[in-house]
């Protein structure tokens, strides 16, 4: 057949399932996340602490232990709400500047690239695009949120017994609840801003400004108009008001919780918008 008689027809072939061709893209995703040292490193420095928990949880119930160490009862940290609450405040700070790091490698190179268009012209939706992609960030955070925190507890329900895990269950859902609200928004919030960006420096530059300039901006509106309702800006304070009370800690006066759910919600529906928005196929014509 002649060159010219050839026109485009669409594929008819069988296809594979949506679900494996939606684990396509979380498998590239992480490969391309690892091919960097620095993030495998930074995820191994986020689960190490992990290990110096499990050691005081064991030391805990263990006074042979503390003996052999000279170590008073008095030196090791009581486990009870404030004490996962610390784990998951601590993992939560880690996953922010992990997902700093590694979030503009999410979307933005195919936005660079031009790449976008290739993926959307196979049987593969917008939707699918944005899970897949974000199903690999929210694995590693994932990893270095809520898991440690739940790996901690069951350690200590094991060791405890007695129902001890059964009577403060409210530990785990708390932590649960409070890892997917954060992690979702970070993972929302970092790639919405690189798609936006594309440049790795300025979004994660940005990705930071959102949360401390954030925070500081509040606090001269708090000074300025003797108010609390500029705390509202400070996503690092809308969040720990939300964890003190899935953890049914103290609770900073100042703000009701709704409102700081309605908050963090709906920051995290915007940068789905606004990523949404940015990931549009398009030819460019030259």
């Amino acid at each position: 057949m002649a060159v010219h008689r050839r026109t485009y027809r669409t594929y008819e072939g069988a296809l594979t399932a949506p679900s494996q061709r939606l684990l396509v893209l979380p498998r590239y995703a992480l490969r391309e996340i690892f091919a960097s040292r620095l993030s495998a490193l930074l995820l191994f420095i986020c689960c190490v602490p992990l290990i110096v928990e499990l050691v005081i949880v064991y030391l805990y119930h263990a006074p042979s232990a503390r003996a052999l160490l000279h170590m008073a009862p008095s030196e090791i940290l009581s486990i009870d709400e404030r004490f996962f609450y610390n784990i998951l405040a601590l993992q939560g700070g880690m996953a922010l500047a992990f997902a700093a790091w590694v979030g503009p490698l999410i979307v933005a190179p195919d936005l660079a690239n031009g790449a976008l268009t290739l993926y959307l012209s196979r049987p593969i939706s917008r939707t699918e695009y944005v899970a897949g992609k974000l199903m690999a960030l929210l694995a590693l955070l994932s990893a270095i949120t809520w898991v440690p925190v739940l790996i901690v507890f069951a350690f200590q329900g094991g060791l405890a017994g007695g129902g001890w895990a059964a009577s403060l269950l409210r530990i785990a859902i708390g932590t649960l609840l409070s890892s997917l609200l954060w992690i979702g928004l970070l993972a929302f919030l970092s790639v919405a801003l690189s798609a936006w960006v594309r440049w790795r420096a300025a979004a994660t530059g940005l990705f930071f400004a959102v949360f401390f300039v954030g925070a500081g901006m509040g606090e001269m509106w708090n000074q300025t108009l003797k108010t609390r309702w500029g705390s509202l800006l400070n996503l690092n304070f809308l969040i720990d008001l939300v964890w003190r009370d899935l953890f049914g800690l103290q609770i900073r006066r100042g703000l009701p919780i709704s409102a700081a759910w309605a908050v963090l919600v709906s920051v995290t529906l915007v940068c789905a918008w606004l990523l949404d928005q940015r990931l549009r196929a398009r030819e460019v014509a030259r």
